[in-house]
């Protein structure tokens, strides 16, 4: 045994649930004064939705790409209805300029959830806003700030993000 001291692991070190972590976090900026109870319950309806689509273990030891998080943003909407009514839709940014395009999304009222990849692999986050330095998010890990010049969106950016887009808004 080294001389360093043990450290315990927490819950979210091992788990890839992501995708998941990201809708809840979409919510909770669009509805911060959301209550613990109802966080929990969306929470367990989450995994209901994934279990009854025998997607739960998956995600969990895997993670989720687009197809999880659409069953997710779908079993959010119908969730909270009507008390947080909520729709979703998925978008492209487009090829040319796509921070231009993530930045004016940004600044509606809307949660962007995105998936990028890094040296550790993919990961799902919520972006807060775009800054003229930053990309700042809402992010499960508490990563971020990103600086801007680290992501893109092709080639080997340290932070490579899809450039699919998920879009959750009150309605």
């Amino acid at each position: 045994m080294s001389g360093e001291p043990l450290e315990p692991r927490f819950q979210g070190d091992e788990d890839y649930l992501c995708s998941l972590y990201a809708v809840l976090n979409g919510v909770l900026r669009l509805a911060p004064d959301l209550d613990q109870p109802a966080i929990i319950r969306l929470f367990r309806a989450l995994c209901r939705a994934l279990d009854r689509d025998d997607r739960l273990l998956t995600t969990l030891i895997d993670g989720g790409g687009g197809p999880t998080v659409e069953l997710l943003l779908t079993a959010c909407v119908k969730t909270l209805s009507p008390a947080l009514p909520l729709s979703w839709d998925r978008l492209m940014l487009p090829p040319t300029n796509p921070f231009t395009t993530l930045r004016r999304l940004a600044r509606a009222e809307a949660s962007l959830l995105m998936t990028y990849r890094h040296a550790e692999g993919g990961h799902w986050t919520v972006i807060d806003r775009v800054g003229s330095k930053y990309l700042h998010l809402f992010d499960s890990m508490g990563f971020g700030p990103l600086p801007l010049a680290d992501c893109g969106f092709s080639g080997t950016p340290p932070y490579r993000f899809s450039r699919r887009v998920y879009r959750l808004r009150r309605v």
